[in-house]
């Protein structure tokens, strides 16, 4: 493996297997335009697989519930909202290429029915705005 794929591989969650990579590489190099942002959407598929101790491909919507329900409840409602975004907007994109990537089109359900409750507010994915 040449240094450069080392450095790589190790920016990610162990948890998360080279065929997501793939996807996620793909993902990264179709709609995002700066190298920062990829950070940031590394970073929450980084959270989450560790959270639930599996790979992206493998995760259920209890775990995706279970890692939103987990963030700190002083945390900032924007962090949150970033997180489920980034999390449906690669859920969206891997549904809709479910063919080209061999995978069942299951991703965007694990969003169905997500509640994420904070002291004084509650939302529903449901509720939020679809941005398409």
């Amino acid at each position: 493996m040449a240094e450069t794929e080392k450095k790589e591989k190790s920016a990610f969650s162990p948890y998360i297997s080279e065929r997501f990579l793939d996807i996620f590489r793909k993902y990264c190099s179709e709609k995002i335009t700066t190298k920062r942002v990829e950070q940031q959407y590394t970073y929450v598929f980084n959270a989450v697989c560790t959270y639930s101790k599996c790979d992206y491909l493998d995760i259920s919507k209890a775990q995706i519930s279970g890692y939103l329900s987990s963030i700190a409840k002083d945390a900032a409602i924007k962090s949150t909202n970033y997180d489920l975004s980034v999390l449906r907007a690669v859920s969206r994109y891997m549904d809709e290429n479910a063919a080209e990537f061999k995978i069942e089109p299951r991703y965007l359900a694990l969003f169905s029915s997500i509640d994420v409750s904070f002291p004084d507010m509650q939302f529903r994915t449901e509720d939020l705005p679809d941005f398409e």
